[in-house]
């Protein structure tokens, strides 16, 4: 199985940028808000603005990840 473009080694030394893509397949706008979960001991944080997406939409997103330090749960609401 070739993962060249879905696979990322990530240094544990620092934090790194990943980027995400957000397709929309419907046959309407659509808006929403992602939220993302890490294992324990990792960061990881999606930005903070809600997401708008035209039918047969793509939208690039930066996921941030940090294996350095403790978690820290993210439980932000759309707009907080």
């Amino acid at each position: 199985m070739d993962l060249g473009r879905s696979a990322y080694r990530i240094p544990a030394d620092r934090a790194q940028k990943i980027p995400v893509f957000v397709y929309h397949f419907g046959s309407g706008p659509a808006e929403g808000c992602l939220a993302v979960t890490a294992p324990a001991g990792w960061k990881a944080a999606l930005p903070e603005e809600s997401v708008k997406l035209t039918p047969g939409g793509r939208l690039e997103l930066a996921l941030d990840v940090d294996l350095c330090g403790p978690a820290v749960p993210d439980h932000r609401t759309c707009g907080s």
